[in-house]
């Protein structure tokens, strides 16, 4: 890699903030024009008209078709021309998962990738593009819009090999705000010219970054737009003088050298730190990825949290993949930094229903095991892991969501309660006690202000308890939205678990800017609009500000917040419940500066 590769890399981690009507390279706005797939269309349809007109494009190539190669004579023409031929990476994975995915094949299901291989391909398809132009500078668009393999963002692994990533999100960008590695952008889909035109006019109109999305140009894809409304959009844009029309590359170059010119914000800002506000009260923890304590990710972490969760190093399918093997190098490394840097650490989590590998369900045949085994294999893994960290981890959530979402089941019908019984929960708390008795054990669940499942959740502790069960917390994760909990049912939901008797602890606590849904669903129209918008943001300030109240409230028995993920850099409610749509439920925002909800946590009169 050139030197100049590393050097803009470096910029676009940075991401700092800019002034909202900072000129776009001496125009008022800036528009670029992107082109998915390699399709023939792309070659026959698009590129004479473009060059007619003089503009030029990025055009994000894959071979998933296997019709790149006998395409490479007109794409080293294309090159030359000036349009960025950008990576889609060569097999162009997507996850499986998800309405609408059925046609994602098995050897392409992201979910199954590893991040390695994502980022092998990724690379490989950058040799490739560079034989056609010559280029070690290029952008990545995220196949299917989709970000993580399982719950872990894959990019940080291959940001010094690209310049920036574009995203599919409707919405036009303001310099200062963007992230270089999720940069929005328009599908289209159908619409007319006059349609795309007043987005145009729109981005024109406020200083705007706006980043067309094509697939399909008068047909060969699903997605497509009529050759009419396409032509109609170029021949406007290329009347625009105060318009900047360049290919991703160019502009996501000029964000990162404007955003860099500004100079490097510190992470997390110069205001009271969170952790120290709420010293008096309990910890102030965060989801954390080894990837992140290795970015300027790790100044925010330390500066405002005072205790770390692994998000999935710890959970089974990543530590213990195989019979008799571990993988010990992410939590080992998570363990590490908090250490060095004095921070408390909660361990996550020793037996769930999700993130678990299928060998420990199935004997050598594939044939499911009987109790004894399991039970033992149970044993086993949280002998191995919570004594490894024995000391070094304070608290365990052992067991995690075995509760059921249905209101006339009682615990979720998982493999671990059909192979072994209810008493698989027992045996782990009793398990984890005997490998660290230092440590606090924690149930964890979701939907924990639902009255039904409420209910549920305080039979199950209870029961515990009165067996003599060594448990002494009830995790609540708080995955909540901008229309939920209202403060009479977190109130309410607060005091009844007090009554337990048991440590209380906020887990995974977020909250979406949008109104809550529970299962994941496809993208529809009205998911187009995913701006931080003020009403947004006065909307999630005021859950924020009612909760953090109602936690000092009860302050006696809870005794930790956690927060599910760093910054709305990345964040899981990106893929859920709608893949791709973009959320900002935290409280820094992309370039890792404090958002106003957080005056609203730490600004409280102290007692």
């Amino acid at each position: 890699m050139k030197k100049t590769n590393w050097i803009t890399a470096a910029l676009c981690l940075l991401g700092i903030s800019a002034g909202a009507q900072t000129p776009w390279n001496g125009k008022s706005a800036a528009v670029v024009l992107t082109y998915d797939d390699a399709l023939n269309v792309h070659q026959t349809n698009v590129l004479p008209l473009l060059d007619s007109l003089g503009l030029r494009a990025t055009f994000y190539l894959t071979d998933n078709g296997g019709r790149l190669r006998a395409q490479f004579p007109r794409w080293k023409i294309a090159a030359a021309k000036g349009h960025e031929l950008g990576n889609h990476s060569m097999y162009h994975p997507c996850s499986a998962k998800g309405p609408g995915r059925s046609w994602v094949p098995p050897d392409y299901d992201l979910d199954r990738y590893t991040q390695r291989r994502i980022a092998d391909e990724i690379r490989s398809t950058n040799l490739l593009l560079e034989t056609l132009d010559g280029k070690k500078e290029r952008t990545f668009a995220y196949p299917c819009a989709d970000t993580r393999i399982r719950d872990t963002p894959y990019i940080d692994a291959v940001k010094t090999d690209l310049v920036a990533a574009r995203n599919v999100r409707h919405e036009m960008q303001d310099l200062g705000r963007i992230d270089p590695w999720d940069i929005a952008s328009y599908m289209v889909n159908g619409e007319s010219g006059e349609q795309l035109i007043a987005l145009v006019k729109e981005a024109q109109a406020q200083h705007k970054l706006l980043v067309f999305l094509f697939h399909g140009v008068g047909g060969e894809h699903g997605i497509d737009v009529s050759l009419e409304a396409h032509r109609s959009l170029l021949r406007y844009l290329k009347r625009q003088k105060d318009l900047w029309i360049a290919p991703m590359v160019e502009v996501a170059k000029f964000i990162c050298a404007r955003q860099s010119a500004k100079g490097a914000a510190t992470p997390g800002g110069n205001g009271p730190a969170l952790k120290d506000a709420y010293a008096a009260y309990f910890p102030i923890g965060v989801a954390v990825s080894p990837r992140a304590l290795k970015t300027d990710e790790a100044g925010l972490i330390t500066r405002h949290f005072s205790s770390m969760t692994p998000e999935n190093a710890m959970k089974m399918g990543p530590i213990h993949p195989k019979e008799n093997e571990y993988f010990w190098k992410d939590a080992d490394s998570i363990v590490a930094f908090a250490q060095r840097h004095s921070m408390k650490l909660r361990g996550h989590t020793l037996v769930w229903h999700n993130q678990t590998p299928d060998w420990i369900f199935t004997d050598s045949k594939g044939d499911s095991v009987g109790r004894t085994v399991l039970l033992q294999r149970l044993k086993d893994h949280i002998f191995a892991v919570a004594g490894r960290y024995k000391g070094k981890v304070y608290a365990w959530d052992v067991a995690n969501e075995v509760i059921s979402d249905r209101r006339d089941e009682y615990l979720r019908p998982s493999p671990w309660l059909r192979i072994i019984g209810p008493d698989f929960i027992d045996s782990a708390f009793t398990w984890a006690q005997q490998a660290d008795p230092a440590a606090q054990l924690f149930y964890n669940d979701y939907n924990e202000i639902s009255p039904v499942k409420r209910e549920k959740i305080f039979r199950l502790v209870k029961g515990m308890k009165d067996r003599g069960i060594p448990i002494h917390g009830l995790g609540l994760q708080a995955h909540w939205a901008v229309n939920e909990p209202g403060r009479g049912q977190l109130d309410s939901t607060l005091q009844r678990f007090a009554a337990l008797g048991v440590k209380l602890q906020i887990t995974e606590l977020d909250i979406s800017v949008y109104p809550k849904e529970h299962d994941a669903r496809a993208r529809r129209p009205e998911d187009s609009n995913t701006a931080f918008t003020a009403e947004r943001e006065q909307q999630q300030r005021a859950v924020y500000r009612m909760a953090f109240e109602l936690f000092r409230k009860y302050g006696s028995v809870l005794s930790g917040v956690t927060f599910w993920n760093i910054s709305d850099r990345h964040s899981w409610l990106d893929d859920f419940p709608v893949q791709g749509r973009k959320d900002y439920p935290l409280l820094f925002d992309a370039q890792l500066q404090p958002k106003k909800a957080l005056s609203d946590v730490t600004n409280f009169k102290k007692e």
